[in-house]
């Protein structure tokens, strides 16, 4: 069962975490980091089902500005990086496996540019790279600067003390049980259309925020250079932001990269959990015995 925990990270911000421990202590855990406008229960299937949590200590962290980590503010990948590094010192662990999807591969790769000491290991689910990006991402990238300059003008009455809505929680597992009912039924564009849109997530989320996580996703990856940890990248075949240029870009970041592809649109963890999971739980086994 999962202890509900709390630290306090740079700017003595209040930060959510959820706690699950095997019976082996080790000095490295696993951290699931979830994606844009997501929340730690995106991977509460992946954590019921797997077989890792015998031998590993999970955390699956609300990222600072999501779920029960709500902080409006200037948010930022060198942020949550920092965020992840203080969350391991406060946890007591000396290294983490980081397994992120999409938004948190991103924030996954950061944290392993700026904290290789603390690094074992990553799994990078349907990074969005800015090789690869679909018509529809280059288009999001252009609108950028509009991006940081409604960013600006929503920060502004917040600044002064502002009323602030306030925002209802919202369970992913529920989500991803709905959607594959409707992929079972053949409407995979109906699926996607969904997914894609960001109307449901700004219900969740304050739309200040939101700007920011697009502008955030949209950054360059940082170049690892030599890396001695290994890595996987998993990708979802038929991406809706991603083109093969991911693939070619990411697949040799670290010397032990290995790459897995599985016929998905982009959300794996919803499309084919049980595929990502036995793909995550091959590759501990192969490095981490």
């Amino acid at each position: 069962m999962a202890t509900v925990r709390k630290y306090q990270s740079h700017n003595e911000t209040i930060l959510t975490y959820r706690h699950w421990q095997s019976h082996q202590k080790k000095d490295s855990a696993i951290i699931l980091i979830h994606g844009l406008a997501s929340n730690y229960t995106r991977w509460s299937e992946f954590i019921e089902q797997t077989t890792l949590d015998k031998h590993w200590d999970i955390i699956a962290p609300d990222m600072r500005g999501h779920g029960d980590s709500m902080a409006r503010e200037r948010l930022s990948m060198e942020l949550w990086a920092d965020d992840l590094s203080a969350l391991l010192r406060h946890a007591g662990y000396k290294k983490a496996v980081l397994i992120g999807h999409s938004l948190g591969a991103h924030i996954a790769l950061h944290f392993a540019h700026r904290f290789p000491q603390q690094t074992a290991g990553l799994i990078l689910i349907d990074p969005l790279s800015e090789n690869g990006f679909t018509a529809t991402m280059r288009l999001v990238r252009r609108l950028r600067y509009l991006f940081q300059f409604l960013i600006s003008i929503i920060r502004l009455p917040r600044a002064i003390g502002l009323y602030r809505r306030k925002l209802p929680g919202r369970d992913l597992r529920k989500l991803d049980e709905e959607a594959r009912q409707v992929l079972a039924s053949g409407d995979v564009e109906g699926f996607v259309k969904r997914y894609s849109s960001p109307l449901p997530d700004l219900v969740h989320n304050s739309i200040g925020n939101y700007l920011q996580f697009v502008m955030e996703v949209l950054r360059p990856l940082p170049t690892l250079g030599h890396c001695e940890f290994p890595a996987l990248l998993l990708l979802s075949g038929g991406s809706s932001f991603n083109q093969d240029g991911t693939k070619h870009s990411l697949s040799h970041m670290c010397p032990q990269t290995q790459t897995t592809v599985i016929d998905a649109n982009h959300w794996l963890l919803t499309e084919k959990p049980a595929e990502s999971r036995q793909a995550i739980e091959s590759w501990f086994q192969q490095h981490f015995q």
